[in-house]
């Protein structure tokens, strides 16, 4: 990153109109001495150049600025995903999410001080149960705009002092262990979804295939820009060899979404689903795309209402969970890795048990898919 340069120019005292030609002109040697000082970058700045080599390469399709307090209404999220709801009480903005079955939400509420705070409440019969701190594993202060997946175990927030934090506010990932029942340790989501500014909001929609990301990055107070992209199934990044180091943090910063629409293809499919959804095609009760699971070469099953049995029903949706783990283990040891290539030397050990559970857990989930898929031909 270029190095901030302080200029101090040693200026004469009076205004060379005012003094003689031969005084003005010693006076004007003195204005060109310049003294050229460079200032030392900046954690953020440092932390910057050290996620850039993982900037995640993602396709953004479209970007709308609304006002900050508004910004949930304008997600256009399916309604299979849950709801996403902001509140404003004494100029201060609170959050929620409520999932797709409304029995489990969860709260960022402000104490007296403005500080977020994030809570998790159960419904029981009509009622909801008094909110309950939700303890997170990390320095995090100010804990706003929380999201979970579909899996009911992905949770997406924003805070502020985290590991890898580079703005005043970053989002964060993590997922529940339901055998200690507590969350593993935060993640940041790195480039290019955090910034030097307020990032907010991270969506993702399984059902139409569209995610979402607010940030204030080059707005005015009170505005809040949300982008709409196409998610990937693991973290894609770019290969730096082939892209100028100006270029990549042009990427980085989403300075222009139409350098990161680089298939056309994908994005025509991409912007079809997007007016689909604007136009609620994904807002109805329809449950057909809910699942994706290959019996044979003839039969996909895309609704778990289509499974014999309800044990079989019950074995899907543990290996779901279970897969959808897997995945964000996999997000954390390439996490790791690039710690490691940046110097951090300690990681070894924990990167090699990390390999060896991934390993186990990858056969283990094979084994499940063909126990579930034989069960279901021989019905």
């Amino acid at each position: 990153m270029n190095r901030r340069t302080i200029i101090t120019i040693a200026a004469a005292t009076l205004s060379l109109a005012c003094l003689s030609p031969a005084t003005a002109q010693r006076s004007r040697k003195q204005v060109k001495k310049v003294q050229i000082v460079e200032a030392e970058p900046t954690v953020e700045e440092l932390t910057f150049e050290s996620l850039l080599p993982s900037t995640a390469r993602i396709m953004f399709i479209d970007s709308i600025v609304v006002n900050k307090e508004d910004m949930a209404r304008h997600i256009a999220l399916s309604s299979s995903c849950g709801n996403i709801q902001i509140t404003k009480k004494d100029s201060i903005l609170n959050y929620s999410y409520t999932n797709e079955f409304g029995n489990k939400r969860f709260l960022s509420i402000a104490d007296t001080k403005g500080i977020h705070n994030l809570y998790v409440q159960d419904k029981l019969g009509r009622n909801w149960s008094e909110p309950e701190k939700v303890e997170l594993n990390g320095d995090f202060t100010d804990i706003i705009c929380p999201y979970v997946m579909p899996d009911g175990i992905t949770l997406y927030f924003a805070a502020r002092n985290g590991e890898d934090n580079i703005g005043k506010h970053d989002i964060f990932y993590t997922v529940y262990d339901s055998d200690s029942r507590s969350f593993y340790r935060p993640q940041s989501l790195g480039l290019p979804f955090n910034s030097f500014e307020e990032d907010c909001y991270y969506v993702i929609d399984d059902f139409s295939n569209l995610g979402y990301l607010t940030t204030t990055r080059g707005q005015q107070e009170g505005k809040a820009c949300i982008y709409t992209f196409v998610p990937t199934e693991s973290r894609e990044t770019y290969n730096q060899d082939d892209i100028p180091e100006n270029k990549m943090k042009r990427l980085a910063m989403i300075a222009s979404i139409a350098e990161t629409q680089t298939d056309k293809e994908a994005l025509a499919q991409a912007k079809r689903r997007y007016q689909a959804v604007l136009t609620n095609s994904f807002a109805s009760n329809d449950t057909s795309d809910r699942i994706h699971f290959v019996i044979n070469g003839k039969t996909t099953y895309k609704s778990l209402s289509q499974f014999k049995s309800e044990t079989n029903r019950e074995k899907y949706v543990d290996y779901s969970a279970k897969m959808n783990l897997l995945k964000e283990k996999e997000q954390q040891l390439a996490d790791m890795r690039r710690k490691y290539h940046s110097g951090n030397r300690t990681l070894a050990d924990d990167i090699a048990v990390f390999e060896t559970e991934i390993q186990q857990e990858r056969t283990a989930l094979r084994k499940m898919e063909k126990q579930i898929r034989n069960a279901e031909l021989i019905k």
